[in-house]
């Protein structure tokens, strides 16, 4: 979303929000104060994306670098990611463990992403970002 109508929006919900209550002025920069952390935390970034009906892209910073977590790498419609399913299995969830372990097509979170994957089919994948 373009920056300038993201403020432009966060401006108008803090607005809205302080016409809706009432407050006594002493308190009144504490709670602007609050209100302005809180909206700036405010994620307005669509987090899954549909490209297909099977297909969707995943917003993956929740699963960045988490150590419980598998450490293979998922493929995402081409964004790549860590994979969202707890680690197991010397480090892999159990699927991810089942179809390869170390030698997982795409290679794990902690090692360099392999430039031009194939996957079990032979299909060169391309990556996006």
């Amino acid at each position: 979303m373009n920056n300038y109508y993201l403020q432009f929006i966060k401006n108008h919900l803090r607005d809205d929000i302080l016409q809706e209550i009432t407050v006594d002025k002493e308190n009144y920069p504490l709670l602007l104060k609050e209100l302005n952390i809180l909206i700036q935390k405010v994620d307005f970034e669509e987090k899954v994306k549909n490209t297909s009906k099977t297909h969707m892209i995943r917003d993956r910073v929740l699963y960045k670098d988490r150590d419980n977590l598998c450490k293979a790498r998922v493929w995402n419609e081409g964004y790549g990611g860590q994979c969202s399913q707890k680690a197991s299995c010397n480090g892999f969830c159990k699927t991810h463990f089942k179809k390869g372990g170390i030698n997982w097509w795409l290679g794990t979170i902690d090692g360099p992403r392999p430039e031009r994957p194939i996957n079990e089919r032979d299909k060169i994948h391309v990556w996006l970002n």
